[in-house]
């Protein structure tokens, strides 16, 4: 096997169509086709994880990244734009992909790169095609060769958007905070010197983590955002980031009345690389009422020094909250849908709409 051309840094990218702009080319695990792969023994298993039938992929020792690859044979089309959406869990690290022709081994074209953590994820990454001096790509590769350790991939889809149809876009939002440019900034505690704010780097304003301590629980060393966050409603929080050593940060809501836990938001993997990606979770009232205030994330056990830019919290604009809190929690105050309180009882509501009184979604 020919050394495969080395593909620039991508960000991972969350896109979403709808199924009507959709040309679907593959679908697999389920499904018949297969990724196919070379450069160790053992690299791909077939595999039921949770309940869903999935690709496993194992690499046991480092090598050059082109040393160890899958692949998805078809022929691709030189000026066309490529999806490929997946569901992906696993030990952490990042992967880089791209497009290929067999004849030569000669790159035509970058993929985006993609992470993975230790929670299933779903990732869109996309790519264009070019042509080559032996013709189109007929091969999409990815690079496993300096990934050490073992992912799982389910749920994969190849298509490409019809000409017409929609660009695949984020959902439309209203964003609570930015951050690195912005006002707003996290806070930190658990290390001296920890936290750096407006940290310049790469011509960008990030907020800089030096956790130099080894051994600590993932607890003792954390970094949040606090705000009054409504049960049941659903929150995203877009950043890049990148750092020395590649790992998974697990995170989550808090009431920081007793420090009491209040729903899981998704992890997040640390690559040497700028990479873009989007995290949710839904916060719940305690049994006795208490209410998320805090987003916080535990790095008590990464080494190393990273960096978090160009932040955004966000809802979905007009999205439905679902209430997951107790019964017998109280959520004291009007909210609107997008998780901002505007007044203390409904007698104090002037515009008609629909609020979240109780925990309840109510209309005025």
């Amino acid at each position: 096997m020919k050394k495969f051309l080395l593909f620039a840094a991508a960000a991972m990218v969350v896109v979403s169509a709808s199924a009507e702009t959709k040309n679907v080319l593959a679908e697999m695990y389920p499904g018949p086709q297969n990724l196919i792969g070379w450069g160790t023994d053992g690299l791909l298993e077939a595999a039921n994880v949770d309940g869903r039938d999935c690709l496993k992929v194992t690499n046991t020792a480092a090598t050059d990244f082109w040393g160890v690859q899958i692949a998805y044979d078809t022929e691709f089309v030189a000026g066309t734009t490529y999806y490929f959406t997946f569901d992906v869990k696993g030990d952490a690290g990042t992967i880089t992909s791209g497009f290929q022709q067999t004849n030569g081994y000669i790159g035509c074209g970058n993929f985006d790169n993609f992470s993975i953590t230790s929670d299933w994820n779903t990732v869109t990454i996309k790519g264009t095609a070019e042509t080559s001096e032996n013709g189109d790509p007929n091969r999409w590769v990815a690079n496993v060769g300096e990934y050490v350790g073992s992912f799982y991939i389910s749920n994969l889809s190849l298509y490409t958007v019809e000409e017409g149809g929609e660009t695949p876009v984020e959902p439309e939002r209203e964003v609570i905070a930015s951050m690195y440019p912005g006002d707003a900034q996290f806070i930190a505690w658990g290390v001296d010197g920890l936290l750096t704010q407006d940290f310049e780097i790469d011509g960008r304003k990030a907020a800089k983590f030096d956790q130099t301590a080894e051994g600590k629980n993932p607890w003792e060393v954390q970094f949040a955002y606090d705000y009054d966050y409504v049960p049941g409603t659903t929150y995203y929080i877009s950043f890049e980031v990148k750092g020395d050593a590649a790992a998974a940060i697990g995170s989550g809501f808090q009431c920081t009345d007793g420090w009491v836990g209040c729903g899981d938001c998704s992890s997040f993997a640390i690559t040497p690389d700028w990479t873009k990606v989007v995290i949710s979770g839904t916060p719940n009232a305690t049994e006795d009422g208490k209410l998320p205030n805090r987003w916080v994330a535990s790095i008590g056990t990464y080494v190393g020094t990273f960096y978090i830019s160009n932040v955004e919290i966000y809802v979905e604009k007009d999205a439905a909250v679902e209430t997951i809190a107790p019964a017998k929690a109280v959520v004291k105050g009007v909210y609107n849908l997008q998780g901002v309180k505007v007044a203390n009882s409904l007698d104090e509501v002037a515009a008609h709409g629909i609020y979240i009184y109780n925990g309840k979604k109510v209309v005025r």
